[in-house]
């Protein structure tokens, strides 16, 4: 049943999130603004993911939705004024980085 759930095709949509390292949980997936529903055409697995998941990444906090390498189609949208619209295809980068951060400043 898809009451109150973010749901395809009749199916509600689960996410996996690490919830610290080693320890998955399933969850029903939701959808707020400035996010989208995304098919997922092709994925690729980073050693990122796999630090976090030992545990060993020093900038990961818990819990977290790992996977960051992928190429999507949009399915959903929820309200946003980026002009994105379902049926886009998007190569998803899911870290954003403050102005002046560590790693983000130039040279």
């Amino acid at each position: 049943m898809c009451l109150n759930k973010v749901c395809v095709w009749g199916v509600a949509v689960k996410q996996i999130m690490l919830l610290e390292p080693g320890v998955w949980e399933e969850r029903d997936a939701s959808l707020g603004a400035e996010e989208a529903l995304v098919r997922i055409h092709r994925v690729g697995v980073c050693g990122s993911d796999l630090n976090a998941f030992k545990g060993e990444h020093p900038a990961y906090s818990f819990p977290r939705v790992l996977g960051h390498e992928s190429g999507v189609e949009v399915v959903e949208t929820g309200q946003n004024d980026s002009g994105i619209q379902p049926g886009a295809r998007c190569a998803v980068e899911s870290f954003t980085v403050a102005a002046g951060a560590g790693h983000a400043r130039p040279g």
